[in-house]
């Protein structure tokens, strides 16, 4: 039997530029996002509420994203970078009411992995406002955006909390923790007496699917366990069991830093165990039980592309592409839970990168199209409060789904891959 079960590797697959007709929305296209073959970096951005002190605004690069050359005049390997941001009122009203550049042009003899570049903001008046980052690789002439939006009236989210890696005190920019990280924990209002660490252990299952009539309650249970701290704006954190571990300074509110381990791997998809997961959006739930019970995981994943493919070439580029699909939606909409288990990482898993995206206060717009717009369906996520993350967002689901859902999850189980991109 070939062998089917590699180390997945992050790829780029490509995606056909959009025609934008008189068919689809007159709006900002920012599908540029949530596709890799579009951009080569992936900035992580937060920022840090010092309260009466000021904000800063932090952007993480990484710098093996980077294109190096030596066309300069040091003639040595050096890139180029641009990071701008810009505060706006709202998405909808995109008018600039505070904006800064900086250029950096980085050694690659001195270049740390990650670089955490920070601004200091200026005081904004509004009570709501949205911050746009914008970080373009000069050399490459490739960029990426990201959004932050800020509610001014809440006082001890995530973003009064100011966490770093002991004992280098580098910037925590994961979306995940592993049980070898230690974290140093600063809470932005020295006066708060006590701060509270809460553990869950939430499993939210899988999505149901776009056409369903309900959708996946993602209700907070009762924490296994609380801690209290002493609030001397120095808590180092250590834990030796996965889960959700949600920091407070005040428990009655719904209001606090949620930092998750979801594994040692994440966002990356290396084990058997972890790759059979995603299957579940092309099994019904018979196939699905009949895989995660076979007691070799890494057989039943080959078996499970061979017998879908029936030819061992298209089953790897399928396991390449579906993975990857996999592995992205863990960069991009990592939430209460793994990115590929929110509503958004489902469509993007089966779907492939929208053609289209349309943003705004309430959600996203996605909508694809085949290269002739003769072929569309859009989906509507609408961007839902919870209290452990700021990037969640609902599938807005409708029976009229069914059709184009059953037409892409036939196409995988057929041996292809699914896009409207032909």
């Amino acid at each position: 039997m070939i062998k089917l079960y590699p180390l997945i590797i992050l790829i780029i697959f490509f995606l056909n530029a959009c025609k934008v007709t008189n068919t689809l929305p007159p709006a900002r296209n920012l599908s540029a996002m949530y596709n890799p073959a579009a951009t080569t970096i992936h900035p992580q951005i937060f920022v840090y509420d010092k309260l009466q002190a000021g904000i800063d605004l932090y952007s993480i690069i990484f710098t093996n994203q980077l294109l190096f050359n030596s066309a300069n005049s040091e003639n040595t390997p050096m890139a180029r970078i641009k990071i701008y941001y810009k505060i706006m009122e709202s998405h909808e009203n995109t008018a600039v009411l505070d904006s800064a550049s900086k250029f950096l042009n980085i050694k690659r003899s001195q270049a740390n992995d990650v670089l955490a570049i920070r601004f200091p903001l200026a005081k904004i008046s509004l009570n709501k406002f949205v911050i746009q980052v914008t970080v373009t690789d000069l050399i490459r002439n490739k960029m990426n955006i990201k959004f932050i939006d800020i509610d001014a009236l809440q006082m001890q989210t995530a973003r009064h909390f100011y966490v770093s890696h002991f004992p280098t005190h580098q910037p925590f920019f994961s979306n995940s923790t592993v049980l070898s990280d230690t974290l140093l924990i600063e809470f932005a209002n020295a006066q708060t007496p006590k701060i509270y660490l809460k553990k869950f252990n939430n499993d939210f299952g899988f999505p149901t699917p776009p056409y369903a009539s309900t959708y996946t309650n993602y209700k907070i249970a009762n924490p296994d366990t609380i801690i209290e701290y002493v609030n001397n704006q120095n808590i180092t954190f250590t834990h030796t069991h996965r889960g959700m571990f949600y920091f407070q300074s005040d428990t009655t509110i719904n209001e606090g830093l949620a930092i998750p381990d979801f594994g040692e791997e994440y966002p990356y998809f290396k084990s058997a165990e972890k790759l059979i997961e995603p299957l579940a959006y092309l099994c019904n739930a018979y196939e699905y039980k009949i895989l995660t019970s076979q007691t070799t995981k890494k057989l039943a994943v080959d078996n499970f592309w061979l017998q879908t493919s029936s030819d061992s070439k298209n089953a790897k580029e399928q396991i390449r592409v579906f993975y990857s699909r996999a592995t992205y939606a863990n960069i991009y909409f990592t939430s209460v839970c793994e990115g590929w288990k929110t509503d958004r990482g489902m469509i993007y898993i089966v779907f492939g990168p929208p053609k289209i995206v349309n943003k705004t206060s309430e959600g996203e717009t996605w909508i694809y199209s085949d290269n002739s717009n003769m072929k569309m369906v859009k989906f509507n996520f609408t961007k839902t409060y919870h209290p452990f993350s700021n990037n969640h967002y609902v599938l807005k689901r409708s029976v009229e789904l069914k059709l184009v859902w059953d037409e892409a999850v036939k196409t995988w189980r057929s041996g292809k891959i699914y896009s409207f991109d032909i």
